[in-house]
């Protein structure tokens, strides 16, 4: 990860790409696994990549974004300006900022019903347009595909045989030594067995409910669908650092992750997916796997509390869906 640049280098930096963009000021609004992202001027939002895997998904999205904003009717950063960074050549991208407030599920609840159910059908759009985009074209823009959903990671893209992922990560899982220091034999013993069974359900060709490969959002969760507090109407939907080629179950999972299952049957209804039931197990069943993966990176980076909160969700979705 390169170092937090100063104010002064990011407006040379600005500046260097926007000449008629004076910057005036500079807000720092966070950073994630890929990007630090800053305000400019009240108006703007600049995105500075601090790895090569952030800087490639922003050449990604400079590509494909611009292309993509037309095709929808929600709001999404339509990328205006893109440069690499004097110090370290990484990439970085500027767009008009949409404005809103990430939608939480508490936030979603406390809606009237009737903006519910707009905010709803506005996610339902947003889908339907998304998933239509030409595959051709995202290909052609340098969009990764991949039949297994979770092939996004901080280092790049998982290539391969979606069944051997699947195989491959759940050795890596059942196997981890650490897993026996921060699970109980119990609990260990039930997350071997579930998750084992799961890879075998997911693994099924042709896999019940899924649909056609299509440009997904990949991390479609609430902190990434803004809301217009004024209006209590969706303003947008940011950050498509995760866009990927790949089963459209994916985006339903971050949205039943987000706002729960009525939510997420409800979307699929107005979508239009052909078989709910099939489609919503699948979606439980990517929603567990995620879980797993989530397990498996506290495991890694050597996080005890959360291994053992992550250990305790498995065991408690596995035993609802065995119940």
């Amino acid at each position: 990860m390169t170092p937090k640049p100063d104010d002064d280098a990011i407006a040379r930096d600005i500046e260097a790409v926007a000449p008629d963009l004076h910057v005036e000021s500079v807000v720092f609004e966070g950073e994630g696994d890929f990007c630090r992202a800053y305000t400019i001027n009240t108006n703007w939002i600049f995105r500075f990549a601090y790895n090569d895997e952030s800087s490639r998904s922003l050449e990604r999205e400079q590509a494909l974004l611009p292309k993509l904003a037309p095709t929808l009717t929600i709001h999404i950063p339509n990328i205006k300006y893109f440069g690499h960074q004097r110090e370290s050549n990484l990439a970085f991208v500027g767009y008009p900022k949409i404005h809103g407030e990430p939608l939480t599920f508490d936030g979603f609840m406390a809606l009237e019903p009737v903006r519910r159910i707009q905010c709803a059908n506005d996610i339902v759009l947003f889908l339907q347009q998304l998933h239509a985009f030409s595959l051709d074209d995202a290909r052609a823009m340098g969009v990764p595909e991949c039949d297994y959903p979770f092939c996004r990671t901080e280092d790049g893209i998982t290539e391969g045989d979606a069944t051997e992922i699947y195989k491959r990560e759940l050795a890596l899982l059942t196997n981890h030594p650490r897993l026996s220091t921060y699970l109980d034999d119990a609990t260990r013993q039930h997350v071997v067995a579930s998750c084992s069974r799961l890879v075998d359900a997911l693994t099924e060709r042709p896999q019940p409910g899924d649909l056609p490969p299509a440009l997904v959002h990949g991390d479609l969760s609430g902190e990434h669908i803004l809301l217009d507090t004024d209006k209590t109407l969706i303003a947008g939907v940011i950050d498509f650092t995760d866009v990927v080629i790949t089963t459209p179950v994916l985006d339903f999972m971050y949205l039943t992750e987000a706002y729960g299952t009525d939510f997420m049957l409800s979307v699929m209804q107005f979508y239009g997916v052909s078989s709910p039931k099939d489609t919503g197990s699948l979606v439980w069943r990517l929603h567990r796997w995620h879980t797993a993966l989530r397990l498996l990176w506290a495991l890694d980076h050597d996080g005890s509390d959360l291994a053992q909160r992550r250990g305790s969700e498995l065991l408690r979705e596995s035993n609802s869906v065995e119940s």
